[in-house]
């Protein structure tokens, strides 16, 4: 499956235009994987500004109560690779828990440092009266 997107118009005190490309593909029932390519021209007073931003998405179906979704995300502006992984498991009808890792790398001359990291638990709880 391969979609785009083309958008045009006001941004602040100038004008953005945004070009999108993303490619998907089912590998198995279990497994899709996602390719992005973003491309944000950015024209204002202050300057402009051409942000491109590239993505992997990896989704993986254990079960249909068990998915593990992943996003490796590069922007040329910031220059850096953002990781989040979301581990997401339905463990009754309506209560759920996601186990989110959350990471930022810094891409300097070829090397790659990890500037943050986070590990969060998330519990949704559904009571029935």
């Amino acid at each position: 499956l391969l979609e785009g997107v083309v958008q045009t118009g006001g941004f602040y005190e100038g004008t953005r235009d945004r070009f999108e490309l993303d490619t998907t593909v089912n590998a198995t029932s279990a497994v899709k994987v996602t390719l992005g390519w973003q491309l944000n021209r950015v024209r204002m007073p202050e300057g402009d500004l051409d942000a491109r931003i590239g993505s992997v998405r990896l989704q993986l179906n254990f079960t249909p109560d068990l998915i593990w979704y992943n996003l490796v995300q590069y922007d040329n502006e910031s220059d850096t690779v953002g990781l989040n992984s979301r581990l997401f498991w339905e463990y009754r009808p309506g209560s759920r828990a996601f186990l989110v890792l959350t990471q930022n790398y810094d891409r300097d001359n070829h090397n790659i440092t990890l500037l943050e990291s986070e590990l969060t638990l998330k519990l949704n709880l559904s009571f029935q009266f």
